[in-house]
C-alpha cells in the first residue's frame, strides 16, 4: 500500500518495525520554494486516508527532518511513525 501512495519524486528507504511500532523512512526531492513540512504532511495525510493501511495502524506522526544539498539539488530526509492497531 504504501508504494501505491508514494509520490514519484520521494522513496521510501527504510521500513522498521519494532515495539509494536513501524518506522518509515524517506527521502525527497525539494522543489524551489517548496517548504519541507509541507512535503511530510501530504504524505501523512496521504498515509492516513489510505483504508488498507489503516486497517492495522493508527497514531501517524512525524519522526524527525533532516535537510541536505547535494549538486544544486536538495534532499529532505524524514521519518514517520505508526502504531500497531491491537
Amino acid at each position: 500500500e504504501l508504494s501505491k501512495i508514494t509520490p514519484d519524486d520521494m522513496a521510501i528507504t527504510k521500513l522498521e518495525f519494532s515495539r509494536k511500532k513501524l518506522i518509515i523512512s524517506a527521502v525527497s526531492n525539494l522543489s524551489d520554494g517548496q517548504k519541507e513540512f509541507t512535503v511530510v504532511e501530504n504524505f501523512m495525510k496521504k498515509i492516513d486516508e489510505n483504508i488498507e493501511f489503516n486497517k492495522n495502524f493508527k497514531n501517524i506522526k512525524f519522526g524527525n527532518l533532516e535537510k541536505e544539498h547535494t549538486n544544486n539539488d536538495e534532499l529532505l530526509s524524514f521519518q514517520i511513525e505508526a502504531k500497531l492497531k491491537k
